[in-house]
């Protein structure tokens, strides 16, 4: 991902539904700040947990080589700076809404842990302790920098860097984003990066005036229809009781497929017109129908939502969930 700040709302064309309904641009300083969709219902959940680390984002980068510590944090500082939802907060206000407010940009904290006298094995033990305790850490979304870093130094020219972003401000992408950018800066060769077209404010200002009056209805019409009698919950036999209270303690597990195998899958799957997740999804979804007896089977799957080409390189929450059914 190769990633001039500004502001920026739906052409009029988007209410219209031409063909340059997608096209984003910028807005005037005098605007109100909204909240995207995706903004508003990870608010609402932040307020009903109290804070919570579920919907945090943390990546664990290993470097390589000597550090200069101080242009690491100068860099982290420098991509806060570039993309504004990263130093978003969120202000309730009488209504029981919330108001984004961009915070002006300042140097955030990069506090170091040296572990490199540690054992091996021990040493692995308290960077996962230690990861797990500043992961968990929750947000205050009403005043905190919505990025924060530790960095361990596991051994001579040898470091870890934990970056954990919350999701209100980020996605999956987002990540790869950050990467780039902090790699730009730390090399002092921030100059290729392209200016930035928009920011987070700018999309979230686009998406609500599309999404009314005919566009919307069009919206919901769909998806009422396409998830009309939606079952309550699948029919899979499970080997315990289902818990009161949702634990998110969820588990991975990796199964192994051969070269041949996915070769001659994937050539099926173009034989037939279908990409490699519509194969892969296709049989899932037969699998769960014959362990769940049934043919109702509804699943969602995260889709990127980065159609406009402005905010390919911006650092924002778009991402989406898509229920396939």
């Amino acid at each position: 991902i190769n990633a001039k700040p500004g502001h920026a709302i739906a052409d009029k064309a988007i209410a219209s539904g031409s063909e340059n309904a997608l096209s984003l641009r910028p807005v005037t300083e005098d605007a109100t700040p909204v909240l995207s969709f995706s903004q508003q219902r990870l608010w609402l959940l932040d307020q009903i947990e109290q804070g919570s680390a579920h919907y945090h984002l943390p990546a664990l980068l290993n470097i390589e080589g000597e550090l200069d510590i101080a242009r690491m944090q100068r860099a982290l500082s420098a991509v806060v700076a570039r993309h504004e939802s990263l130093r978003t907060v969120f202000v309730e206000q009488e209504s029981g809404a919330a108001a984004p407010k961009v915070q002006t940009a300042s140097a955030i904290l990069l506090p170091v842990i040296d572990l490199s006298v540690m054992k091996p094995g021990k040493q692995q033990v308290a960077l996962a302790q230690k990861c797990e305790s500043f992961v968990a850490k929750p947000f205050d979304l009403s005043s905190d920098v919505l990025l924060r870093a530790q960095l361990f130094k596991v051994a001579n020219a040898r470091y870890k860097l934990l970056v954990v972003m919350h999701h209100i401000a980020a996605d999956g992408w987002s990540m790869s984003v950050l990467v780039n950018d902090v790699k730009a800066f730390y090399s002092q060769q921030s100059s290729t990066l392209p200016p930035l077209p928009i920011q987070y404010g700018d999309y979230a200002h686009w998406q609500q005036a599309w999404m009314q009056g005919d566009v919307l209805a069009s919206q919901l019409g769909y998806w009422r229809e396409a998830l009309a009698d939606l079952p309550t919950v699948h029919q899979l036999p499970l080997d315990r009781p289902r818990p009161a209270v949702q634990q998110f303690d969820g588990a991975h597990l990796q199964t192994p497929i051969s070269a041949k195998q996915v070769t001659a899958f994937k050539a099926l799957c173009g034989a037939n017109q279908a990409t490699l997740f519509m194969g892969l999804h296709a049989l899932f979804s037969t699998l769960l129908a014959r362990y769940s007896q049934s043919q109702d089977i509804v699943m969602g799957t995260p889709i990127a939502n980065r159609e406009q080409h402005e905010v390919a390189n911006l650092v924002g929450f778009f991402a989406n969930t898509l229920v396939l059914r």
